[in-house]
C-alpha cells in the first residue's frame, strides 16, 4: 500500500505548487483518496501515482511558461526604441 499525502505534502514532495496539484486532482491524473469533512473535502494523494506522474513525461503536458519579453522584441517603455516609435505616430 502506497504512503498516503496531504495536498500540501505532496507539493513540497513534487516541488509543484498546490494549485498545480489539485489541478492533478481534478483532472485524474494522480489517484486520491477523498475523505469528507464537515467543512468540504479532504484529499490524500497515494505517493507512488505522484511518483509515477512526476517521472513519466507522457503524462505530463508541456508547461505554459510566459516567457519574458527579450529587450529585441520588447523593449519597455523608456528605451530609445519606444521613444522613437511614440515620434513616428505623432
Amino acid at each position: 500500500m502506497s504512503e498516503k499525502l496531504s495536498v500540501g505534502e505532496a507539493a513540497r514532495y513534487a516541488d509543484l505548487s498546490k494549485d498545480h496539484i489539485r489541478r492533478l486532482i481534478r483532472d485524474k491524473k494522480i489517484v486520491v483518496e477523498k475523505i469528507e469533512t464537515p467543512t468540504g473535502f479532504y484529499y490524500l494523494i497515494e505517493r507512488d501515482s505522484l511518483d509515477t506522474y512526476i517521472h513519466t513525461p507522457a503524462l505530463r503536458k508541456p508547461g505554459k511558461k510566459k516567457e519574458k519579453p527579450s529587450p529585441e522584441t520588447d523593449p519597455g517603455p523608456g528605451s530609445d526604441l519606444s521613444r522613437l516609435s511614440r515620434e513616428v505616430l505623432v
